[in-house]
């Protein structure tokens, strides 16, 4: 199938199932005051929240760097660093399509091979589902009583859904199912264009022995502490967002800590930019804790939405740096 087909279909997809997250969150809610509240944030908190930001950002991109160097590759610090910058600013509008940018961006500023680099883009996002599963894990642990009440008021949340908008459902499952179909008439009518078996293969070939490679890294001490400081600081993003709003600005950091992980789950939905997915878990887990829903969704919006803002605030300062270096290697490459 054509490439550019699939990530139009993905991104429906995506959305499609954000919109009905944010239906499902968002009925009935006072938006206004939802958004009165944001109006009332801290602008130095959301000023760290930034910075905490770039600087994840930036380790991911030294991160990224250890790992490829380790698959027998090369390349500049500022040609990793926008290519993760842009693979974020992708993935704020597509669901993880942006991992397919890193991989497109920094072949043609370092000449990685795409095989290679989506290997290392796979244990990148290997130790990151595994910290999360461990940090969901703890939570888990630590918090049983109040996570069984977020199940059961989840099940009894789409219950209802279901019994008083049994219109909205209809529609739902109508529009999925033609959505469905499409798919599988365009996977029917493009399946010829799909790339030759043998280079499937190959592919499949270099990412395996790029993963292989990779579970041993040369720098295994600083790649682990780099992973620890990334989630550490995570966490704090999570904190400055709770400073940042004079309803939840006395909650601990350990709170800052279960809403990462429980909310990590709604990042890891093929949404893009976590829309909807963490709004909707951030929720349940206010309900959990026995506080105001409406500052729950309060902190949802302005988490996911500063996040959102500052992502795309970099992505558009990365792009003329990525770009300047493209054409730089493609005029080198003709001389």
């Amino acid at each position: 199938m054509n490439s550019n087909l699939k990530n139009i279909i993905n991104t429906l997809v995506g959305l499609f199932i954000g919109l009905i997250f944010l239906y499902i969150t968002f009925h009935d809610k006072p938006i206004d005051e939802i958004f009165d509240s944001i109006k009332n944030a801290n602008i130095y908190w959301l000023l760290v929240n930034g910075l905490l930001l770039f600087i994840v950002m930036y380790l991911r991109a030294i991160r990224w760097k250890i790992i490829i160097e380790n698959s027998g590759y090369t390349a500049e610090n500022i040609d990793i660093m926008n290519s993760t910058v842009l693979g974020f600013f992708v993935n704020s509008f597509t669901p993880k399509i942006g991992e397919i940018t890193r991989c497109t961006t920094i072949y043609r500023t370092s000449k990685v091979p795409f095989s290679v680099s989506f290997g290392t883009i796979v244990i990148d996002r290997i130790w990151d589902m595994v910290i999360l599963l461990l940090g969901i894990l703890a939570v888990f642990s630590l918090e049983i009583e109040k996570l069984k009440f977020i199940k059961s008021h989840v099940i009894k949340n789409i219950l209802n859904l279901f019994s008083n908008n049994s219109n909205l459902i209809i529609w739902i499952l109508i529009i999925g199912s033609l959505l469905t179909i499409i798919l599988i008439i365009l996977l029917y009518k493009f399946h010829h264009k799909i790339a030759l078996f043998s280079r499937i293969l190959s592919f499949i070939t270099n990412t395996y022995d790029t993963i292989k490679k990779s579970i041993k890294l040369k720098k295994f001490n600083s790649f682990f502490l780099i992973t620890l400081v990334i989630w550490i600081l995570l966490i704090l993003m999570n904190y400055t967002c709770l400073l940042a709003l004079p309803e939840t600005d006395n909650y601990s950091f350990y709170f800052a800590t279960v809403v990462l992980f429980i909310g990590g789950l709604g990042w890891a939905m093929p949404t893009p930019g976590g829309i909807g997915t963490t709004h909707f878990l951030i929720l349940q887990l206010f309900i959990a804790y026995n506080l105001d829903p409406k500052t729950g969704l309060s902190f949802a919006v302005l988490s996911n939405g500063i996040t959102f803002v500052y992502t795309i605030i970099f992505g558009l300062i990365s792009w003329p740096f990525y770009e300047i270096r493209r054409r730089k290697v493609l005029k080198n490459n003709k001389i």
